[in-house]
């Protein structure tokens, strides 16, 4: 059994059968019809960059040389995060796939933050352009949480964080540790089935 990604086309497979997938199943928590389209795509487009920068680094294969000047105050920012927190990587950018509920997703670090008080053993981070989404990004959190703690094979995580490097070069670390996010996660799943199931749209 695996799980595939098809990377133009953002889907996750099992097996071959697409699956649902984190972003998806919180897409209705958030409204960005306000913002022009021009803006949304080059905030995308910016938040892929940044996200494979914090990839590479990890890996020991940036080369900071190349990095347009825009990426110039997140790479500060995130060096800066990486010192103060004394940052040591597990995992990034881990595709993983939740046998008992049948979602997919890709998380961002799972990490050891030993610098930091009050985030002592195993932390799970999701890197930020902004904090747009508000406390949705505790759901997203947690069910990428759930993910790794139903792999037997991975370290379980005690805190839950979004890592915003903002645009002055700095870093912004903000905690999620809502008890409800993981049941409010499978309610937006469970309804999103109930809508296929019966091709609802209203």
């Amino acid at each position: 059994m695996s799980l595939t990604f098809d990377e133009s086309a953002h889907r996750y497979y099992w097996n071959g059968k697409p699956v649902p997938n984190v972003t998806g199943i919180l897409a209705p928590l958030t409204d960005y019809s306000k913002i022009p389209a021009e803006t949304l795509e080059r905030a995308r487009q910016e938040g892929t960059a940044i996200h494979k920068m914090v990839e590479l680094d990890c890996n020991g294969d940036l080369d900071v040389a190349a990095l347009p000047a825009w990426m110039v105050p997140a790479y500060k920012g995130w060096r800066e995060f990486r010192e103060h927190s004394g940052f040591e990587p597990i995992l990034n950018e881990y595709r993983g796939y939740h046998k008992a509920f049948g979602y997919a997703g890709t998380l961002d670090l799972l990490c050891a933050l030993p610098k930091l008080k009050g985030w002592k053993g195993v932390a799970l981070l999701d890197v930020k352009r902004s904090l747009y989404a508000g406390p949705v990004i505790g759901l997203q959190l947690s069910a990428y949480e759930a993910i790794v703690t139903s792999d037997k094979g991975l370290p379980k995580p005690a805190r839950r964080g979004a890592l915003r490097l903002t645009p002055d070069g700095k870093f912004r670390l903000e905690a999620y540790n809502d008890a409800g996010d993981f049941s409010a996660f499978l309610a937006l799943l469970t309804l999103k089935r109930w809508k296929e199931k019966h091709a609802w749209t209203p």
